[in-house]
């Protein structure tokens, strides 16, 4: 007589499949769901920032007037330029402990000549570090998912095989 490979639960007075393999299941696509998610964010991220670059074309020099500090006490600077004879003050939705300019410096930005108060600051690389962040993290989490999915189903194949021949020895 051979013995189950599988274990049951009871949800709701039902019983319901518990394999290793149905676990390591789940495991693994909690973890494709959650790696997804920050993959898909980095790489939305990326493209807003590429879009944003390819929009703003037209240089101007700035200069750092203060910065703009969130609830957590990073910075980003406020930076005050001109563009065609008019003042604008802009700064990056990206804060840091170590902002890329300094309150007095002056700064490169790109400006969208179609949108003057939308620039870029090449020398800010907060933005293009986070996505690439998320994007790394995104795909580790979703390749430890596929990791334990293998493993979990290779050691209760390996476990099942050995409990036929323990329990069986003449079909070998």
């Amino acid at each position: 007589m051979r013995a189950s490979t599988y274990s049951y639960a009871h949800v709701n007075g039902r019983p319901v499949n518990t394999s290793a393999t149905t676990v390591g299941a789940i495991v693994m696509a909690f973890l494709l769901l959650v790696g997804g998610i920050f993959a898909g964010v980095g790489t939305i991220l990326k493209k807003h920032d590429a879009k944003v670059r390819e929009r703003c074309t037209d240089e101007v020099n700035a200069l750092v007037t203060d910065y703009k500090t969130n609830g957590n006490g990073l910075r980003s600077p406020l930076y005050e330029y001109e563009y065609e004879g008019k003042t604008y003050t802009f700064h990056t939705n990206t804060y840091s402990t170590d902002p890329p300019y300094s309150k007095g410096d002056s700064a490169e930005l790109l400006v969208n000549p179609d949108k003057p108060e939308e620039a870029f600051v090449p020398a800010d690389e907060t933005a293009d570090f986070l996505s690439t962040l998320f994007q790394i993290m995104g795909f580790g989490v979703m390749g430890i998912g596929v990791i334990v999915f293998l493993m979990i189903y290779f050691i209760s194949r390996k476990a099942a095989q050995q409990q036929r021949q323990k329990e069986e020895p003449w079909l070998q």
